[in-house]
């Protein structure tokens, strides 16, 4: 039986296969159409270097597999590459360029590869998700703490189908700091890394049927001993990870610069250019446009329920502090009794988050019957497509936060004003109402000191799965 990353192989060359033999055979390009001969090497020799040049970006890697935007990009990258080797063939040979036969070819073919990932997600999230459902098995390699965090991020995400099953210790080695004349003994063993038995490691992780070995922190270990536990590790068919010490970092604010055998990770500062914030601007307020338009007949719907309930007002506009701190009222359709807030202070105390700085609470009785629904849908935010058309939020951002929200987190408040505030964002992703204050904050100031139109492009298409399977939304 075939694999899921032998079957996802599969499907992308049927769809390269299909989309190009299409393509040639129902478009009238004159350049394609000439003769016989010139259709079928066009279209074999497009055929066979898409398939390539798929198989060189390792597009179809289990270890990528369901596991993020990489499995996408590599098919988008694979099919640029394609484009381009086709523009520097028709080039040398002085043929015209069959616009309307590559269209086809990479509309049909780039869509079936694609879906063909999407339905491989979408599977291999429900296979790993199972009680009993496979998982990479992990060995991690590190001191408590570190190991600690990386199992908590692991079990966080069970959609990425890992599993921590044992843990080897590595103690770090410790001299006096100070020397007998008061001062720092820079030249002493303590920042060098300890000696790690990588046949140790090897036999643990092959005793445990670990599938991977995970180095919780690069800085712990030399290079040559990376190196030895990766060649130990390798007859055994075990992986070999490591976290770097830039965690908090998001991938596309680094970049690799290579210095004589020196591998140097480059972080890039935080913030906008002021060109990537026009073009997060006109994307947020074109596609808000276009929403808006698209779901007017839903949105009179939703208020003509929201009136008939109870016959109280249909939007509830709280006051938010937007980018720099400026005011603004946001739009949201109502889900709760009109007389809300003065029973704000009575809910907290019986619910017992009372101390809570972002409250909700699932079992909240002011909620309506409407509210209940809207909300576990997120319908009842829609109306702030309003407010990103005015310029006041955006698509995608930080949770809209009240005046002197999340003071007591230090300069949290400070650094979440320098973007606006979104209607979704990297937490609500990731678990809505559900994860602590604690992770609020960090992931949002994850996402302001991280932000990349890249990141937001991920986070709405998460949105959509987040808001369908309807956890953590009360």
């Amino acid at each position: 039986m075939l694999d899921n990353s032998a079957k996802v192989q599969a499907a992308e060359v049927l769809s390269v296969l299909g989309g190009t033999a299409f393509a040639v055979a129902v478009s009238s390009d004159v350049a394609v159409h000439q003769q016989t001969w010139v259709r079928v090497v066009f279209g074999v020799g497009m055929i066979a270097a898409w398939v390539v040049l798929l198989a060189a970006q390792k597009s179809s890697d289990p270890k990528i597999l369901g596991r993020g935007f990489e499995e996408f990009k590599r098919v988008l990258l694979a099919t640029g590459k394609l484009l381009g080797l086709v523009a520097v063939v028709l080039l040398v040979t002085g043929s015209p360029l069959p616009r309307q036969t590559l269209l086809i070819a990479i509309a049909s073919g780039l869509g079936g590869c694609v879906l063909a990932h999407l339905m491989s997600t979408v599977a291999l999230v429900r296979q790993r998700t199972r009680p009993n459902g496979q998982r990479t098995r992990l060995l991690l390699v590190g001191t408590r703490a570190e190991a600690d965090r990386v199992a908590a991020a692991v079990s966080s995400d069970a959609r990425a189908g890992y599993e921590v099953i044992a843990f080897h210790s590595l103690a770090a080695r410790s001299t006096e700091l100070v020397g007998a004349a008061g001062g720092l003994d820079l030249f002493g063993d303590i920042l060098d890394p300890p000696a790690i038995d990588t046949a140790e490691i090897t036999e643990l992780a092959r005793e445990h049927q670990a599938q991977s070995v995970v180095i919780t922190s690069a800085d712990r270990i030399t290079d040559e001993c990376l190196r030895d536990l990766r060649w130990a590790l390798h007859p055994h068919g075990i992986g070999l990870m490591v976290v770097p010490g830039v965690a908090g970092i998001a991938q596309p604010k680094l970049s690799l610069e290579r210095l004589s055998g020196l591998s140097l990770l480059r972080v890039d500062e935080p913030g906008y250019t002021s060109l990537s914030a026009l073009a997060k601007t006109l994307f947020d307020r074109i596609l808000s446009v276009v929403l808006l338009v698209l779901v007017s007949p839903l949105l009179l719907g939703i208020a003509v329920l929201i009136k008939l309930e109870d016959g109280g007002p249909v939007f509830y506009r709280p006051a938010r502090v937007g980018r720099h701190g400026e005011p603004f009222r946001m739009w949201k359709f109502r889900s709760m009794h009109p007389d809300a807030e003065a029973r704000l202070t009575e809910v907290r105390a019986l619910s017992g988050k009372s101390d809570d700085a972002f409250y909700k609470w699932a079992g909240d009785p002011r909620i309506t019957r409407i509210g209940k629904a809207l909300r576990r849908t997120s319908l009842d935010e829609l109306p702030q497509l309003i407010n990103v058309v005015v310029g006041e939020m955006s698509l995608i951002g930080p949770r809209p936060m009240m005046d002197g929200e999340g003071a007591e987190f230090p300069d949290f408040v400070q650094r979440r004003l320098l973007v606006k505030p979104g209607m979704t964002g990297l937490w609500q992703v990731s678990g809505r109402s559900d994860i602590s204050e604690h992770d609020r904050v960090r992931l949002d100031l994850y996402y302001v000191e991280n932000w990349s139109m890249d990141q937001d492009l991920r986070i709405l298409a998460k949105t959509a799965l987040t808001v369908a399977r309807g956890h953590g939304a009360y």
